[in-house]
């Protein structure tokens, strides 16, 4: 039976992973977090990518699906959060490339310029403006230069009931949740691609089961502007939560006024035959339904 490591198992996308992955009996799946006592895998091994190397766990494997990252955040600077993802990425892509495994590497289509509705495909120019874009950028490149075989999966805008950090559409949900009023910026015509988080782990299964290499976009069929998105998110409320919330404009501008999300999937629809398959209108009931209030 082959087996797959999981890193970043805990986290938004790793741990809907690790359960589809779970799910397909034809494999041995290891969770791995950084803390085994707030892990929800029982059996979870824990490890310290930024100063651990993978050898120390003592297993081959066929497969490494690489979750783990730490997102720019109000504590640590743009550049701290670089050099964090440097050292363990730099862990994984060493042990596949030494034991030939695959790897199956989790980026961000954030790496795209979002301005003026342009369809952004696998091969259009790439705009680093940040210490952490442009990490994730040098890891793909050093992917596709060390590995032999590998997928990388530039992720649009992650989202599901395992979601911590304070991205639009929670603050969203969380609002409507608790009775409160929903606010967009400016005028609301901003739009962004949200992808539920198991339609990215069916996409790092269909990875997993193809032989192909390369650079993916995984990103939902649409995006949504904010003001339909406030909108979307108070209906399906209403429908769930005994809640008096309304929509308003807020009192700011909003600095990405002009940001228009277009993103071509074309690519991994044809070569590994991935295409989602969740509406954001179910993948947000799904949410709801799931989440803790108070």
């Amino acid at each position: 039976m082959k087996k797959i490591l999981v890193t970043g198992a805990g986290g938004l996308v790793g741990y809907d992973v690790v359960k589809t992955l779970i799910n397909n009996s034809q494999y041995q799946v290891f969770a791995a977090v950084h803390n085994k006592g707030t892990s929800d895998w029982q059996d979870a091994l824990e490890i310290d990518l930024e100063n651990t190397d993978i050898e120390s766990l003592k297993i081959e494997f066929d497969y490494i699906v690489h979750c783990a990252a730490r997102i720019p955040n109000s504590i640590d600077s743009d550049e701290q959060v670089a050099i964090i993802n440097r050292c363990m990425d730099d862990n994984i892509i060493e042990y596949c490339v030494s034991h030939g495994c695959k790897l199956i590497y989790i980026s961000t289509a954030a790496l795209y310029g979002y301005e003026d509705n342009v369809l952004l495909s696998e091969r259009t120019k790439l705009r680093t403006d940040t210490h952490y874009k442009a990490e994730k950028r040098n890891s793909e490149i050093r992917i596709e230069s060390k590995c032999s075989s590998y997928c990388a999966l530039r992720i649009s805008s992650p989202y599901g009931p395992r979601q911590k950090n304070i991205a639009v559409l929670k603050k969203f949900v969380d609002a409507v949740s608790i009775g409160e009023d929903i606010y967009y910026f400016g005028s609301g015509q901003r739009t962004q691609n949200f992808i539920d988080v198991r339609d990215i782990a069916g996409a790092v299964l269909k990875c997993v089961e193809c032989e192909e290499n390369g650079i993916f976009n995984i990103a939902n069929k649409e995006s949504i502007s904010m003001k339909e998105l406030a909108n979307l998110v108070l209906m399906i409320g209403k429908g769930m939560f005994n809640t008096t919330s309304e929509v308003h404009a807020g009192n700011s501008a909003d600095p990405q006024e002009r940001i228009r999300v277009n993103i071509d999937i074309s690519l991994a629809k044809e070569r590994i035959g991935w295409s989602p398959q969740i509406k954001l209108e179910d993948g947000i009931r799904y949410w709801m339904k799931n989440m803790k209030v108070g």
